[in-house]
């Protein structure tokens, strides 16, 4: 049966698995200094189409703390969507790293329209040092080229820098057709969480720091040591990533996960002629299901994600399959079409 609940559900990518395996006989340099590390570093500096500084990290957590902490001093504030991830599930992480509170902004399906943005920094108060986009947003919906940049010119006329969550932008990718270096640096992005462990790996995120400046890198660094991300044996996440981004597997795999849910939605609003909560831009689907509907595809094995607003949350991966989504759909139609209870 589909289990829909996350990304994390599914397992590691095969050739992820079997890149870790073989660098696994004998021995390499330690903390970073080794081959398959380097070869990670030149691969996002040609897929960004400059010098990049990348760290290897944990989690998306991590990622998103150790970015922010680049430039973010204790007696400065973030600004993200009230239900961005670092925001609803990371127990301000972000803050423990950086010392810098979260201040949050509302905007439709998880953006910050420009207007809020220049409205909340014209009544600042306390000083703002960063803007934080997730992209693609907590609802599943991509910001466009222009609105990126527009927000990035604000905030960097205001004296803030960018970060951008990436957890899903290979998903974003995958849907816009844009290169990565037009989604971010091009647009004003300073600094980029990259998602990996959502989309096929284990263990596994990237902060990309698209300054130039000796000191940022410097501090990027620190960040990472200090926060217990400098792995001894980093090779073995190094060469997840090493074969996650060769030959475009990472946007294979997230083409795969748009297509499934793509697919999904569309069933489902067949079967119940009920419309997404929020547009389906990628690989995640929010549907307001009756509650007794909810439980009844639980007890047979489908399991979904029950979200803040009272909506069902449905999210496809690289490892999903057609049968999954036919079998998810086929029982919902079934369940549907009983009356409800009581």
């Amino acid at each position: 049966m589909g289990h829909f609940v996350s990304e994390n559900c599914a397992g590691i990518h095969p050739a992820l698995l079997q890149a870790m395996a073989d660098v696994n006989e004998g021995y390499a340099a330690a903390y970073g200094e080794g081959d398959v590390e380097a070869a990670v570093a030149e691969m996002f500096s040609n897929m960004f189409e400059r010098s990049v500084a990348v760290a290897l990290v944990g989690t998306g957590t991590a990622a998103n703390a150790v970015a922010v902490a680049v430039y973010a001093p204790a007696q400065g504030v973030v600004l993200a969507h009230e239900s961005t991830h670092c925001v609803e599930s990371e127990n301000d992480a972000v803050s423990m790293y950086s010392g810098a509170p979260l201040h949050t902004l509302a905007g439709e399906h998880g953006r910050i329209a420009p207007a809020t943005l220049r409205d909340r920094l014209r009544r600042r108060g306390a000083a703002v040092a960063v803007l934080s986009l997730t992209q693609a947003t907590d609802a599943g919906v991509v910001y466009g080229r222009d609105e990126i940049a527009e927000l990035a010119r604000e905030a960097h006329t205001a004296g803030l820098r960018v970060h951008m969550d990436g957890a899903r932008l290979a998903n974003a990718l995958a849907t816009t057709g844009c290169s990565p270096a037009d989604m971010t640096w091009r647009q004003g992005v300073d600094v980029l969480s990259f998602g990996i462990t959502k989309n096929g790996g284990s263990g596994v995120d990237a902060v990309v720091l698209f300054d130039d400046d000796p000191r940022a890198r410097a501090r990027l660094r620190f960040a990472c040591r200090r926060g217990g991300h400098l792995f001894p044996k980093l090779r073995f996440p190094a060469a997840q990533v090493r074969a996650y981004l060769r030959n475009g597997l990472w946007l294979a795999n997230a083409r795969h996960a748009n297509a499934m849910a793509q697919e999904l939605a569309a069933a489902v609003q067949d079967a119940t002629g009920l419309d997404p909560v929020h547009p389906v831009e990628i690989n995640m689907v929010y549907f307001r299901f009756r509650d007794d509907l909810v439980a009844a595809l639980l007890a047979d094995g489908h399991h979904v994600d029950d979200w803040a607003d009272g909506s069902s949350r449905i999210v496809t991966s690289f490892q999903t399959r057609r049968e999954d989504v036919r079998a998810f759909t086929a029982d919902l139609r079934r369940h549907h079409h009983r009356p409800a209870a009581g």
